[in-house]
């Protein structure tokens, strides 16, 4: 998953976003870390508060406008 790399490079604090999107900071923690799968709903919402795509977000297209490492 991108998710890391997206908030990071849009400076979006971990725990704010966590806070935004309704899960606990350690449950976005897992998210982010690849040991936990979102719902669908939370997926969408944090894909939506990031200005990305559900595809982006999960790998699967490159993000548009992010530098590539």
């Amino acid at each position: 998953m991108n998710l890391r790399k997206i908030r990071r490079y849009r400076d979006i604090d971990q725990a704010d976003l966590a806070r935004q999107v309704g899960v606990s900071p350690s449950t976005f923690a897992g998210i982010e870390r690849g040991e936990r799968d979102p719902k669908f709903s939370v997926a969408l919402k944090i894909a939506e508060l990031l200005g990305v795509t559900i595809d982006e977000l999960t790998g699967r297209k490159p993000p548009e406008g992010l530098l590539r490492e």
